[in-house]
């Protein structure tokens, strides 16, 4: 990859047999004039570490007399230079972002590389370690001359850097030729930092690190983001109604003071709102997670946390931010942020309860149900007759739905979520009765769901002799009470999963028991799977 500063020659062949077209005389344009120290020039309030990466990104793909980011034409003097003709523009490239964010003494610099070193050793910004913001120069030789300079764009925990240079990757030929066949490339992937080492990426040696004067001292508290878990907030995901995920979030400490265990996550947009999705590994309703140790500036911390999804379905944002409790939040003014509504997810919480009715005689109402919160948990199956839950005179009955069904296990992953009760002795009377069944959260949290398949209907009388019929719904229940009904039996008593159509007619009728189809239709879980079958369970006798 050549770097294209200066006029090329072949220096030598990288690992994958590329060949690396490096300077070697001037530079980016000619030496720098020695330079006494002059007077640092007014500070902008614009001038920032993060304002020099961000401007240098924005431009990366930029060419010599292409339009730039802020609308001009080429970057400083790199399409004139050249007696009218682009230049070697690797420092032209550097000096336009720090000379338009206002540093101060880039009258200092010129078209050579090794203008910034110089520069650094005049005001004493010249180190080994580098910084968002910096110039880095390559190959430097001494008396203002060096091969290329690049500007840093991030610093990351393990030490590698990433930079920006302008003039990479032109066109063998002339100072003209290869000037306008080159651009702003982002140089990846990250390298060592260390000063005297050559990276393969740059195929030159490090020589130093200059920061430019004038920089905005850094804010106490600062965070950036750097990476998360869960999605972005402009792709919601999905989570079941009672359901935990364990997340996290990656920040970096871009302040000037350290974190500490009162450094916390917190819920903003309002701040310290009690926050829906609260799990009981939070520090409190509005504070999700702290730091555990102490992070330095510059280092990074994995912020880790519960979401735990509130019972009522919907779309929902949740926004966050860093505070350090007692002091300060990090998006208050003189911080140096993020925004409060900057961190986000949005979340589509969906019902967690599904399940069908398969059927009801005069043995046994069955059909079976599972919160997909916790899947392999067996849960309740609340039945209502005669019409649905919450209307006026309708008595319900809750019922464990334990019963181990072979069908379940492959179709939704668990098998114990089928159920079998007793039709209610009150309701052995010679009338058609309908029912309906809801399967219960394993949280017991929010409203219960109404499976498919019901409501169907049945017509049962009391065995001969028997003093069932009409003895009222016991221990006084009243219309709406809910009464336990008694635990399932320990058998397959469920109907198979994809039961083909017309397996039993509808209508069907026999000693006491006269049953129809399902009032609004059987929805079985083959059609929750999209297997394409509707199940006909209709008047199933146990045997």
């Amino acid at each position: 990859w050549p770097d294209g500063c200066v006029s090329t020659v072949m220096r030598h062949f990288l690992t994958l047999v590329v060949a690396a077209v490096l300077p070697t005389v001037l530079g980016c344009g000619s030496p720098a004039p020695a330079a006494g120290a002059e007077p640092i020039g007014t500070t902008s309030a614009a001038v920032t570490s993060g304002s020099i990466a961000t401007l240098a990104l924005a431009n990366v793909g930029g060419s010599a007399c292409g339009t730039n980011s802020l609308g001009g034409n080429s970057f400083d003097s790199s399409c004139t230079g050249n007696g009218g003709q682009p230049e070697y523009w690797c420092a032209d490239f550097a000096k336009w972002v720090w000379e338009n964010l206002g540093v101060p003494n880039t009258n200092e610099l010129t078209a050579a590389a090794g203008s910034f070193y110089v520069y650094g050793q005049n005001h004493g910004t010249l180190s080994n370690n580098p910084a968002a913001g910096d110039a880095v120069v390559f190959n430097y030789q001494g008396g203002g001359v060096a091969d290329h300079v690049a500007l840093v764009t991030k610093v990351n925990s393990d030490g590698t850097i990433e930079t920006a240079s302008g003039d990479w990757a032109g066109q063998s030929g002339s100072e003209a030729f290869f000037s306008s066949t080159s651009h702003v490339v982002l140089n990846t992937p990250a390298y060592d930092h260390t000063v005297g080492t050559a990276p393969g990426v740059m195929g030159m040696t490090i020589s130093g690190f200059i920061a430019p004067i004038g920089l905005a001292a850094a804010s106490p508290y600062g965070a950036g983001y750097v990476s998360q878990s869960f999605p972005l907030a402009s792709t919601a995901f999905t989570m079941f109604a009672g359901q935990t995920l364990h997340e996290t979030i990656v920040l970096k400490n871009l302040g000037a003071k350290a974190w500490d265990g009162n450094t916390h996550l917190g819920t903003s947009q309002p701040r310290d709102r009690a926050s829906a999705f609260a799990a009981t590994t939070w520090i409190s309703p509005s504070r999700l997670t702290g730091v555990s140790g102490s992070v330095a500036p510059g280092g990074t911390y994995s912020f880790a946390f519960d979401f735990h999804a509130p019972a009522m379905p919907g779309t929902y944002h949740e926004y966050f931010n860093l505070v350090e409790e007692g002091v300060a939040w990090f998006s208050d003014p003189g911080q140096g942020g993020p925004p409060d509504d900057d961190l986000e997810a949005s979340i589509v919480v969906v019902p967690g309860v599904r399940g069908h009715l398969d059927g009801s005689d005069c043995t046994a109402i069955t059909g079976w149900t599972q919160d997909q919160a916790a899947p392999g948990t067996a849960i309740q199956v609340e039945l209502s007759f005669d019409g649905p839950l919450g209307q006026a005179g309708v008595h319900s009955i809750l019922a464990p739905a334990d019963v181990s069904r072979p069908d379940l296990c492959t179709a939704i992953g668990s098998c114990v979520h089928g159920f079998s009760v007793p039709p209610p002795a009150a309701l052995l009377d010679g009338l058609a009765h309908k029912v309906y069944a809801y399967g219960v959260a394993e949280s017991g949290a929010g409203p219960n769901e109404l499976l498919g398949g019901g409501p169907t209907e049945f017509t049962c009388t009391a065995p001969p002799g028997s003093e069932e019929a009409g003895a009222g719904w016991g221990d006084g229940g009243a219309p709406g009470q809910v009464l336990e009904a008694g635990p399932s039996p320990d058998t397959d008593a469920g109907s198979p999963v994809n039961a083909p159509q017309g397996e039993t007619p509808a209508n069907a009728t026999s000693a006491g028991c006269s049953v129809t189809r399902g009032v609004q239709g059987d929805v079985s879980i083959a059609w929750v799977f999209g297997l394409g079958l509707i199940g006909a369970f209709v008047c199933r006798r146990r045997r």
